[in-house]
């Protein structure tokens, strides 16, 4: 069971999970994200929508951080910068006067990534985007500001991505 160690629960990693403890299938996301998937029913009945939003994604990786903080306590820091957050044009002014930036990444984890002692890196952003999501010019400006600065910046579009770079950085080793 020690290769498995913050890489899922032990009943995952016996149920063909991946790294992140999740199968992949619409039904194992949807109980780690809650609402992970907003399915469209079309007229005969069939699913047409089993693609995930960035809120979606972003929510299931939040609730993986829940489950894996024990084990892995660095996990705690890891959190949301709300910049795609929809708001009231007050609430938007409100969060803009606070110190909202368009173009920061969605995650942040502010812990240095240690290699023989020194700091490769200051600390790990993360991109969420669906498959078909496209970088905005004010967040490609913002990546190159932080990697030129000390940063891992990473573009993820999916919960398995996401969860698998975190681990990265991390430095666990996930055996299945």
């Amino acid at each position: 069971m020690a290769s498995h160690i913050g890489c899922a629960h032990s009943q995952a990693s016996h149920a063909g999970a991946t790294k992140s403890g999740f199968k992949g299938s619409r039904s194992s996301l949807t109980s780690i994200g809650g609402d992970a998937f907003e399915d469209t029913v079309g007229a005969e009945g069939e699913v047409t929508n089993l693609e995930p939003t960035e809120h979606q994604i972003q929510c299931a990786v939040i609730e993986w951080r829940d489950l894996m903080v024990r084990t892995h306590p660095q996990l705690r820091w890891l959190h949301a910068i709300p910049n795609g957050m929809r708001a009231t044009p007050e609430v938007g002014r409100w969060m803009v006067a606070e110190g909202m930036t368009r173009g920061i990444p969605d995650l942040c984890l502010p812990v240095p990534k240690k290699h023989q002692g020194f700091v490769t890196y200051c600390g790990l952003y993360i991109e969420v985007k669906t498959s078909s999501g496209k970088v905005t010019p004010e967040q490609g400006e913002c990546h190159e500001f932080l990697r030129a600065n000390g940063y891992r910046v990473d573009v993820c579009r999916s919960v398995d991505t996401t969860v698998s770079v975190i681990l990265g950085y991390l430095g666990v080793q996930c055996g299945f």
